[in-house]
């Protein structure tokens, strides 16, 4: 009796598992891992992603100079690595006015490990229906982002750029200490390893 109920399980399982595993082998494979992952994690695997804020950008700030006027001029902070990034080729900008809408999660929400790498992270965003920020992000978060509570951190998933002074790959990320708000920077190899509760900002794409 004990084995008709196992084969029986079996075979309720057999569909199923080939429809996944002909999803797994498709264009969108990433797509359905990702959402097997969350499953077994016992979370809904197609909840949309909630808006956490909107910000613009292409708002007429170009160069290195005119972020670094701005940001002098609103009093925010910025560290030497940070100003590294705005004055390489690889920091584009808009060329016309636009909003993003944000979305932030942390290490843990978006791949479920104590810790995960960038790269693994930055596909999960991808995977989530997410989007990479385009470089002006940071600097435009950190003049926009005025209430931002202190002792928050936010790490800006973007394609890593190269700092100017060493060539390694890096990120913005925003934060409020005592004596003020900062825009940073910090290294991000593909095998470099993040905790669960770093939170990173990412855009969700408008329909």
């Amino acid at each position: 009796m004990a084995n008709m109920l196992v084969g029986s399980a079996l075979a309720d399982w057999a569909g199923p598992l080939k429809d996944l595993m002909d999803k797994g082998s498709g264009s969108e494979a990433h797509v359905w891992l990702h959402a097997l992952k969350r499953m077994l994690r016992k979370e809904n695997p197609w909840e949309g992603i909630p808006l956490w804020r909107t910000i613009k950008i292409g708002t007429g700030l170009r160069t290195a100079r005119d972020f670094l006027r701005a940001l002098n001029e609103a009093d925010r902070k910025i560290g030497d690595w940070a100003d590294d990034l705005l004055g390489v080729p690889q920091f584009v900008v808009a060329t016309e006015e636009g909003e993003l809408d944000l979305a932030v999660m942390t290490t843990k929400q978006l791949t479920g490990k104590i810790e995960a790498t960038y790269a693994e992270i930055c596909a999960e965003i991808i995977a989530f229906g997410g989007q990479l920020c385009p470089p002006e992000t940071g600097p435009q978060l950190r003049l926009q982002y005025e209430n931002q509570p202190e002792g928050e951190f936010l790490f800006i998933a973007m394609e890593a750029i190269p700092s100017s002074s060493d060539a390694a790959p890096s990120v913005f990320y925003v934060g409020r200490l005592a004596n003020g708000l900062y825009l940073r920077s910090s290294y991000s190899f593909p095998g470099d390893r993040w905790l669960s509760h770093q939170r990173w900002v990412f855009v969700i794409p408008r329909k």
